[in-house]
């Protein structure tokens, strides 16, 4: 599995209340019933945390200013990142905390309980995240704001990576003025990092892929660089040795045009796929195609470029051939869809499909994907054929007997491979289901609650207390868990899904086409996670934790939190079983999802507000 760290001050997202469909993330823990810390934040220290024993077994005074913290996968070291750029509840809409002073990182052991290392980061970190086998700890950092040439290093963008299990630095490379995303493959191998550079008032911008050379297995690096008159792919040894430079398409414009840039790999690793937006404008002479490009990883050269149209919508990868396809309109002033699929270096021409391009879904298996338009929807039975005939969302024939239509513009999707399905959300609070067989919309089926929908006002500031999502990355989470907006529950027949306009997750009976019940969940609710067993979903707002029974499809439970113990800061799965920890300033509480009660409630913290559980290891 590849990762993909993203991180950047601009594009605040969840500013209006929308939709969302996303598949379920996988989450994990080490042990049957690993420690757990609360960070507190005033004195700052870590509390090491004993659920069995309802009691805080160690207080570890930390640097000032924590704002992220993840345990290595043994659950023997803790990092602690201070001063990152960071989610600032107080601010409407989830403002940014961006401290003068740069960031760092503590290491902690928690047996020894003491900080056993401190690592300094730069300006302007965003993201620490440990890569899927655990071996690795990535740290993200912007950098300083500003132009001209930095005063020093720690002005600058930069990647750190630890041998996480250790805590031992492996290298840390601070060649960008500004660092937006990095992307690395599974074995580690290959990091590519995607930044600007602003030197004596000019704009530079590169992609850089480097080899982990300090470990066991030696690869070379490649440094992409790029200047105001031309991107430049450069090839680097283990030892940082330029071996090869390839002149890429210009990036034209302010240095924050990259920032919509896409990047990923193909299945096997060898292939870097990155589609440059462009930047449409109808006037002809100013308007800039979007390009994407390939990128051999074996040899580090750039073997394919083509433009691409304009405005496009999505860049994916399919899941087993490893083929890629890119969505985007004619150009700026001809709306019509079309798709660009790529095998390998091979960029294959392009099939017109639907209107008003949006986004591209893909099948895990079989294999197909699905290119939706606003009010259009055409499948693609794999991903060397043509696709069908487009499903028009809005046109009766389309629909199945006694189905409504879809009168809203499509917002999101979420693939159903079993059955070649796919389910999608429109601005008028509506699930459409498309079958591929047939090519029609099969159910139409309302989504949350219709009267605190029409009652909410446009641009109602929000309290924000999980993650702000900023670009595509969570900055700094608040809790040790990725959320969803919707989970499809076990045989694809039922789909839980939030609402954020109306507060309310709606279970839908996908087969039926109806709606099985439509719960309140909290004003402040984010997202739905899936218990390591799946055996239930959980909402988690600020003021009530409501859980759902995947095998009921029903709620199961909703407990309101008592008012002496304030609203929850934070969440995470304590063990297998998927029992919740939930942190408020002065407390944690441990939820026992099967007996349905709270079992652990630890008192004496002070002002607490991340909370820290080891994954478990995955076999």
């Amino acid at each position: 599995m590849k990762q993909h760290l993203r991180s950047g001050a601009l594009g605040l997202l969840f500013a209006t209340p929308v939709l969302f469909l996303l598949p379920a993330l996988e989450t994990g823990f080490a042990q049957s019933n690993p420690p757990i810390c609360a960070i507190n934040m005033k004195p700052p220290s870590v509390a090491v945390l004993d659920t069995q024993r309802n009691s805080i077994t160690a207080s570890i005074p930390i640097d000032k200013n924590p704002t992220a913290a993840v345990f290595e996968p043994n659950g023997r070291l803790l990092y602690v990142l201070h001063d990152g750029w960071s989610s600032s509840p107080n601010e409407p809409l989830g403002g940014l905390t961006r401290p003068k002073q740069a960031s760092s990182l503590s290491i902690i052991d928690i047996s020894a309980k003491t900080v056993v290392r401190k690592i300094p980061l730069g300006h302007g970190v965003t993201a620490i995240e440990m890569t899927e086998d655990g071996r690795h700890l990535v740290c993200l950092g912007n950098g300083k704001p500003g132009r001209g040439k930095p005063k020093s290093n720690t002005e600058l963008g930069a990647i750190t990576v630890l041998a996480a299990p250790t805590g031992q630095l492996v290298f840390s490379s601070a060649n960008w003025r500004w660092v937006q995303q990095a992307i690395w493959t599974t074995d580690f191998s290959r990091i590519i990092v995607l930044g600007v550079r602003e030197f004596a008032n000019k704009n530079y911008a590169f992609v850089s892929i480097m080899g982990a050379h300090l470990l066991p297995r030696l690869q070379d690096i490649m440094l992409a660089g790029v200047r105001p008159s031309q991107h430049a792919l450069s090839v680097l040894n283990g030892q940082g040795e330029i071996l090869n430079q390839v002149d890429l398409p210009r990036w034209k414009g302010d240095p924050y045009a990259f920032l919509g840039m896409k990047m990923a790999f193909s299945k096997d690793e060898n292939w870097l796929y990155l589609l440059d937006p462009g930047e449409p404008s109808n006037d002809a002479s100013e308007n800039r195609n979007a390009v994407v490009m390939v990128v051999d990883l074996r040899s580090g050269k750039l073997s394919a470029s083509q433009e691409v149209g304009s405005s496009p919508s999505d860049l994916i990868v399919s899941p087993t051939s490893g083929n890629a396809a890119v969505l985007a309109s004619k150009s700026p002033t001809d709306k019509q869809g079309h798709v660009f699929r790529i095998k390998g270096s091979e960029i294959i021409a392009p099939e017109i499909v639907v209107k008003k391009p949006r986004v591209l879904v893909s099948e895990a298996d079989p294999g197909g994907f699905w290119a939706m338009g606003e009010e259009e929807i055409a499948f693609f039975p794999d991903w060397s054929g043509p696709a069908n005939k487009p499903i028009s969302l809005k046109s009766r024939d389309a629909a199945a007997s006694g189905s409504e239509l879809l009168t809203g513009d499509v917002q999101s999707s979420v693939s159903l491979p079993k059955k070649r399905r796919v389910a999608v959300t429109t601005s008028d609070h509506k699930l459409g289901v498309l079958n591929s067989s047939d090519n029609r919309l099969e159910h139409v089926v309302p989504i949350g609650r219709s009267g605190v929908r029409a009652a909410k006002k446009v641009g109602e500031a929000f309290s924000v207390p999980w993650p702000i999502v900023v670009g595509s990355y969570m900055v700094a989470r608040r809790h040790p868990l990725q959320t969803q907006p919707a989970i499809v529950g076990p045989h694809e027949q039922f789909l839980y899904v939030l609402d954020t306009d109306s507060k309310a997750v709606t279970v839908v009976d996908l087969n039926k086409g109806s709606v099985v019940e439509n719960v309140a969940v909290g004003s402040d609710c984010k997202g739905l996670v899936l218990t390591p067993d799946g055996k239930y979903i959980c909402a988690v707002s600020r003021t009530k934790l409501t859980i759902f029974s995947t095998e009921s499809n029903t709620k199961q439970v909703e407990y309101e939190y008592p008012p002496d113990a304030g609203h929850a800061n934070a969440f995470g799965f304590v063990d297998e079983a998927g029992n919740i920890a939930l942190l408020f300033d002065k407390s944690l509480r441990v939820w026992n999802i099967k007996q349905t009660k709270i079992e652990a409630t630890i008192q004496g913290l002070s002002s607490a507000k991340l909370l820290a559980c080891p994954r478990r290891e995955k076999g």
